[in-house]
């Protein structure tokens, strides 16, 4: 059975490099399916000579970015010199970029088929 995605509502995410007794929770929800189409075809780039593929270009980082910003929505504990940070676009900017690209492949994880579904 395929899951249709948005299947889930949220999951709560906490990144493996967060060392601190309180830690920050990211909220993590579904990216339609063509929100991610978007992304993918943006930030990926083909070069063809002669009927050949020679070149894939994937730009990940940004991608990354791309896909947390479709993807998270929301966060609990997240903090900037001991002061709550706002949920909002401009505040993603503040999370580091590894936990940007743990929470983007938490969020490929939980937006693409699964090893199972794609075997059957």
């Amino acid at each position: 059975m395929i899951k249709a995605i948005g299947s889930f509502t949220q999951i709560e995410f906490i990144s493996k490099y967060d060392s601190e007794k309180d830690k920050t929770i990211f909220l993590l929800g579904s990216i339609s399916t063509k929100q991610m189409g978007v992304i993918q075809d943006m930030l990926s780039r083909w070069r063809i000579n002669s009927g050949k593929m020679e070149e894939i270009i994937v730009q990940t980082a940004q991608r990354n970015y791309e896909l947390v910003k479709c993807g998270l929505k929301g966060w609990k504990n997240f903090k900037d010199n001991d002061k709550d940070v706002a949920f909002n676009e401009k505040n993603i900017e503040k999370i580091p970029i590894e936990v940007i690209s743990e929470i983007a492949d938490k969020l490929l994880e939980l937006n693409t088929l699964s090893f199972v579904e794609l075997k059957n």
